[in-house]
């Protein structure tokens, strides 16, 4: 690949970029394997994540041939470490609500509670095998170091095409605020569910928009400074009210479903089902606990967006990322008069 002079910035910047998140995510491997500390999964999911998102913002720079092999590698381990840290999570969530247990609640609830935790604890296990493989399947590719070796060629072109070390961040502007505006936009269009509680497929996917938006901020964040800092904290809050959402909509549709297996098993190893009524009860208590806390969880997040709305927040970035686009459009537009540049 051989780069122009126009193209300097963006390549030097999505290379610099992307090798540091690739830096991160390879740094978490080890404390993963070793299952030791659960925050090494969420690191390493957050990682893969941000490398993803980052590749797709930055795809010119990498080999096109290349690109879908890379990006399925690194795929295949965000979807094993996310249903690892979901898990991890879920488990987190039984031990506070059985910590907060005690007297008669305690003796009519544990049983069905703790029957839970144990399924999800064998569940999670097995997928620390399923975890373990998929790095492993990563480094063995060796993805990592071939989009290493690739982008500090990228840097080294582009350091020999303008000799500068850093990239320009006004150069840099235009293209930063197309692709924000496009997050921002893809966000925006589920504002009509935020009334819809019951909506539970479209918050889900709001949160996912708001996580996009939020790491594609986060990627962007030094080419504007601190003045992105407020968007990425108000993208991070709405990420994780609509993922605690999410995490009551996940438990809803699993616990009947678990009570039904929970019941074959009860009957395939006793031969009937008399006495499955202690299981039961604690499942059945731990449904009610999911609807009241997603219904207080959906009135933190309301709360929030209509903040966030009386604040003109969005509306603010909105007309800011439209007026730097347009701008930017209007400049292309010029044309030299009287042979002058």
């Amino acid at each position: 690949m051989t780069l122009q002079p126009d193209e300097t910035a963006m390549s030097r910047f999505a290379a610099a970029t992307l090798l540091k998140l690739l830096d991160a995510l390879a740094g978490q491997a080890d404390g993963v394997k070793e299952a030791k500390d659960p925050e090494c999964v969420h690191r390493m999911r957050v990682a893969s994540r941000r490398v993803r998102n980052a590749m797709g913002l930055f795809e010119p720079v990498l080999p096109p041939r290349r690109f879908p092999k890379w990006l399925k590698r690194i795929k295949r381990v965000t979807q094993s470490l996310g249903a690892a840290r979901d898990t991890d999570v879920q488990i987190a969530f039984l031990d506070g609500l059985l910590k907060g247990l005690a007297g008669p609640e305690a003796r009519l609830y544990k049983p069905g509670i703790e029957t839970v935790r144990l399924r999800l604890t064998q569940h999670r296990q097995r997928l620390q095998d399923k975890v373990v493989k998929a790095i492993g399947r990563l480094e063995s590719s060796g993805v990592i170091p071939q989009m290493q070796q690739r982008l500090r060629g990228v840097l080294a072109q582009a350091r020999a095409v303008d000799g500068k070390g850093d990239s320009d961040a006004e150069a840099l502007r235009p293209q930063a605020c197309q692709t924000l505006l496009q997050r921002l936009e893809r966000m925006l269009a589920f504002v009509p569910y935020v009334s819809q509680p019951d909506r539970v497929e479209e918050l889900h996917q709001m949160r996912i928009a708001a996580k996009h938006l939020r790491y594609t901020l986060e990627v962007y964040a030094p080419v504007f400074g601190q003045a992105v800092d407020p968007y990425i904290q108000r993208a991070r809050s709405a990420q994780s009210l609509l993922g605690h959402l999410h995490d009551f909509d996940v438990w809803l549709a699993y616990l009947p479903q678990f009570l039904e297996e929970e019941a074959q098993r009860f009957e395939a190893f006793f031969g009937h089902r008399r006495g499955f009524g202690r299981i039961e009860r604690g499942v059945e208590y731990l449904r009610r606990e999911c609807v009241r806390r997603r219904e207080v969880a959906y009135q933190e997040f309301a709360a929030f967006w209509q903040q966030c709305e009386r604040d003109g927040v969005w509306e603010e970035l909105t007309q800011s990322l439209r007026g730097a686009v347009g701008a930017a459009g209007q400049k292309d537009d010029v044309k030299p008069e009287d042979g002058k540049p």
